[in-house]
């Protein structure tokens, strides 16, 4: 199946076994939206994925993702990130009826690390066939930045971003999502067509836009393939977000085919996951400039400013592990921020609800936090409001267990 090459179509550079691109952009989400993996071919072809790390010998490391139908054929494509040995993280691809595989390079390293695995998901965004690829990139201040891959005609390239996820100061291959108080999503709908929906605070509605995409856009002269296909309108925030720590900007079904990272997940004829280890492990390493960059990189408190100090440094041996940071001059009622790590790799927030915490206790991929709040009468030393949420690594993800009560989330002012 060939799909139409616009102007905007990157080439790719033959660089000796594989190919190389210069680009400039979870997660996964867990919506259903989409169609799932399974019914978008009605016989597929092939169970067989290539392999993404092939030629990839001399790269500090490659994993293997997944296997993902790119381009509507049905048959799977290996997908996988790897580094170079100057430090550029690559998008590989390899396409089930060709030798060559195909890389992209990110815009940016900050996020995608060997430590910890990054956002990547796999989602029908587009009017072409096939699964696009989503890499969260970075982080700028609280804006969460994503890049989005399309395979066209077998070749690889960046798919512009639509509406107010464009951020002209980041670049049209960088889907922007800002942070503070505001919650916004893609969400995904039939036939590629895709909306974008915010929610602010604790709003109880929200608003979306829609979106039709089309192919031929960009040889007109738009920024983007996405035509805004109707006026904004108003929708409960159920509908936009969750606003979980697990929950990402794409509210789409992942569509992947088999999951390469988990090598006990692959089916037979696959190629296996290719193990990476995090090598020996110094757990006297200091990891105060870790910490002191993961404050920087958190949305802003409901008041006051983070402190640049935090208690206790995380465990870069451990799965999962913690510091917490309040404000400055903070008292017993301050906002607090658990900031979760993974083998010494910042994951993020535990929430972006800052609620005073009572405590936080770790065991093996869990954190379990006690937070403390005051009923109504009472003091902010007298608080005697507890609630325990329960925040569990899944090796891709953060997945909450438990929620704030409403009586918390109308004193925050936001919602977790």
């Amino acid at each position: 199946m060939t799909r139409k090459r616009t102007g905007s179509s990157l080439r790719l550079i033959a660089i000796g076994a594989g190919l190389l691109m210069l680009a400039a952009c979870t997660s996964p989400g867990g919506g259903t939206d989409a169609t799932p993996a399974s019914e978008a071919s009605e016989s597929p072809t092939s169970t067989h994925v290539p392999d993404p790390c092939r030629a990839a010998a001399t790269e500090e490391w490659c994993r293997p993702i997944a296997g993902v139908d790119l381009e509507g054929s049905g048959n799977p494509a290996g997908v996988a990130l790897s580094e170079t040995r100057q430090g550029r993280t690559l998008v590989r691809v390899a396409l089930g009826d060709r030798d060559l595989v195909h890389a992209m390079m990110l815009g940016t390293t900050s996020v995608v690390r060997e430590q910890g695995t990054p956002e990547i998901a796999f989602h029908d965004l587009t009017s072409t066939p096939g699964a696009e690829i989503v890499v969260a990139t970075g982080m700028k201040g609280s804006t969460q930045q994503f890049q989005v891959f399309d395979v066209i005609d077998g070749e690889l390239r960046m798919e512009a971003a639509p509406g107010w996820a464009m951020d002209s100061t980041a670049g049209s291959g960088v889907w922007t999502f800002p942070g503070e108080r505001m919650h916004p999503r893609v969400l995904c709908r039939d036939s590629g067509q895709i909306s974008l929906g915010v929610v602010h605070g604790a709003d109880i509605t929200g608003i979306v836009k829609d979106f039709r995409h089309d192919q031929a856009t960009v040889e007109a002269g738009e920024a983007s393939h996405y035509l805004v296909s109707g006026p904004e309108r108003s929708a409960p925030a159920a509908e936009i977000t969750d606003m979980s720590i697990g929950s990402t900007h794409f509210k789409c079904a992942d569509l992947r085919m088999v999951d390469l990272a988990d090598a006990a997940s692959a089916r037979p004829g696959t190629t296996p996951a290719r193990p990476v280890s995090h090598g020996p492990c110094d757990s006297t390493q200091d990891m105060l400039a870790t910490v002191r960059n993961a404050i920087g990189r958190l949305p802003r408190p409901q008041i006051g400013t983070w402190s640049d100090t935090a208690a206790p440094l995380p465990n870069p041996c451990a799965e999962l592990s913690y510091s917490t940071v309040t404000i400055d001059g903070a008292t017993n009622s301050s906002p607090t921020a658990v900031i979760l790590f993974s083998h010494g790799a910042f994951i993020g927030p535990a929430s972006d609800c800052f609620a005073p915490v009572e405590s936080v206790d770790v065991d093996g991929d869990t954190a379990i936090v006690t937070y403390r709040y005051a009923h109504e009468g009472e003091s902010n030393a007298g608080a005697t409001g507890r609630v325990r949420i329960e925040y569990t690594w899944t090796g891709t993800q953060v997945v909450k267990k438990g929620s704030f009560p409403e009586e918390l989330k109308k004193q925050l002012g936001c919602d977790a």
